[in-house]
């Protein structure tokens, strides 16, 4: 019990980095939009709030992520993340532009299913993966700091 109670007095402590509303992972603050946006309007979100669509790094991130949207989302619907082809297609890009070193696709992800799906979800699925879908589609979205 007493290293559960230091584990979260060290959690809220974590907090103390972030603005209001968000929550410290590995150098970086995340905000949960419950809002359903598009992509385009959820980057656009982020970034009005010196953020971007979380870019996702390794695998602790990614249960990090889930984790914090499962808090969040009791259902765990699927979220935007920042993973976008819409530039170039085939190409995966993170809308804040660092280097693509980690995917977590459902199996046959990505594979524009429904016509253009150039903008990516996490949480999708049985296996709550990533998956691609059109930009234009409404979801909650997760925001993030650059890795300071």
């Amino acid at each position: 019990q007493s290293l559960l109670r230091n584990l979260n007095i060290k959690l809220e402590l974590e907090r103390v980095n972030c603005p209001e509303f968000s929550f410290y992972f590995q150098n970086r603050c995340y905000r949960y939009f419950a809002t359903q946006r598009t992509w385009t309007e959820a980057e656009s979100d982020c970034v009005s709030e010196g953020l971007n669509l979380v870019s996702i790094h390794s695998p602790e991130e990614q249960r990090y992520v889930k984790f914090l949207i499962s808090n969040f989302d009791t259902n765990e619907r699927a979220t935007w993340i920042g993973y976008t082809d819409a530039e170039q297609e085939g190409v995966w890009l993170w809308s804040d532009r660092t280097i693509d070193n980690y995917q977590n696709w459902n199996r046959g992800e990505p594979n524009n299913f429904n016509g253009p799906e150039n903008c990516a979800v996490t949480n999708w699925g049985f296996f709550r993966r990533w998956n691609d879908i059109n930009c234009s589609e409404k979801f909650p979205f997760l925001c993030a700091s650059r890795k300071r």
